[in-house]
């Protein structure tokens, strides 16, 4: 019995997925949007009414979607561009958490010993 409601519940997501996606290809939206949308109209919490019989399964579906998303957008990633972008998207990675561990405090000081002199050598001196 379990196998017929996880059945139902992979159909109503892959419906109300491709309803949406068509609306968003409609309007000249972006796909990742009408997903997002459709991850809202189903879930678990939207009323009045429950689409999805088993919570359980359709969160370990909901990490299952985010990992083939990653893994698409790890497919049309361009290196080049991360060379463009360089050290400022590196530091802005490690940095986008709290500091972990003495290497990113580290490097957060630094990066803040850096601004603070850039800072007094942008300002030009005054006369005293």
């Amino acid at each position: 019995m379990h196998s017929v409601t996880f059945l139902q519940d992979l159909a109503v997501v892959m419906i109300v997925a491709g309803l949406v996606t068509l609306i968003c290809h409609r309007f000249k939206q972006p796909v990742v949007l009408g997903y997002i949308i459709a991850g809202v109209i189903i879930g678990p919490y939207t009323p009045p009414a429950a689409f999805i019989h088993d919570k359980q399964t359709i969160d370990t579906l909901a990490e299952l979607g985010i990992i083939l998303l990653m893994f698409s957008l790890g497919l049309e990633f361009n290196l080049r561009k991360l060379t463009k972008v360089g050290a400022s998207a590196i530091i802005a990675a490690l940095m986008d958490e709290e500091p972990q561990s003495g290497d990113q405090v580290l490097l957060l000081g630094t990066r803040c010993q850096l601004d603070s002199a850039r800072a007094k050598l942008a300002k030009p001196a005054e006369a005293g």
